[in-house]
């Protein structure tokens, strides 16, 4: 499955961040929030995604929503992964980063296939 990974896109406000994976026909926003704003002591406190078209048309969740929250494990799952895509140095950015990304990647769209109607 091909997809494009943009990571960290800021926004005006210090404490959210977005994360967006592109897939051939529709695409997951994922917004995040954090605790702090200092860049050193920042903890994610929420995180939740979107499915959209690539025309920006929401897609529906199964009961109706729009937007799905990451909680309990998989709130836990997603905080590890969003730290093991975060390259530790520049020889860690090959393979190794590949591959976690797309753990990141399979774990979104683990959870959009499984609320969303496609």
């Amino acid at each position: 499955m091909h997809y494009r990974l943009e990571k960290r896109l800021e926004s005006r406000d210090p404490n959210v961040r977005f994360n967006t994976v592109y897939f051939n026909t529709f695409k997951i926003n994922v917004i995040e929030r954090y605790t702090n704003k200092k860049a050193e002591t920042k903890s994610l406190c929420e995180a939740k995604f979107k499915v959209r078209t690539l025309e920006d048309k929401l897609i529906f969740k199964k009961n109706g929503e729009v937007t799905s929250y990451l909680r309990n494990e998989n709130f836990i799952i997603y905080k590890s992964l969003l730290k093991a895509i975060q390259p530790q140095n520049l020889n860690d950015r090959l393979q190794q980063n590949q591959d976690r990304e797309q753990d990141y990647v399979y774990f979104l769209l683990k959870i959009a296939l499984e609320n969303y109607q496609f």
